[in-house]
């Protein structure tokens, strides 16, 4: 499959050496852990929030992201997708 790419950004954005994405993620996990679970527990919730952050992070950047969104749902691609990006299966 052939499609222009976005041109990534040179570096992730970071915040004391995290990502910016996986800091925003943690502090929702944080604040929804804390309405159900209470005050005790909301760092349980920023643990796996920030994981999930990170990973999305990672995605965006190395363009795994744009290249699954190309794939699976073309037509909310901004240019025409080339002939060859059409699935064949035998």
């Amino acid at each position: 499959m052939q499609t222009r790419i976005w041109q990534p950004l040179r570096a992730e954005v970071k915040i004391y050496g995290m990502a910016l994405l996986g800091v925003i993620c943690g502090l929702v996990g944080c604040l929804i852990a804390m309405m159900f679970f209470g005050f005790m527990w909301s760092v349980g919730g920023a643990i796996p929030g920030y994981f999930v952050g990170d990973f999305l992070s990672k995605a965006l950047h190395d363009g795994k992201a744009q290249r699954l969104i190309h794939w699976y749902f073309p037509k909310l691609a901004k240019s025409p997708l080339p002939s060859s990006s059409i699935k064949n299966f035998f």
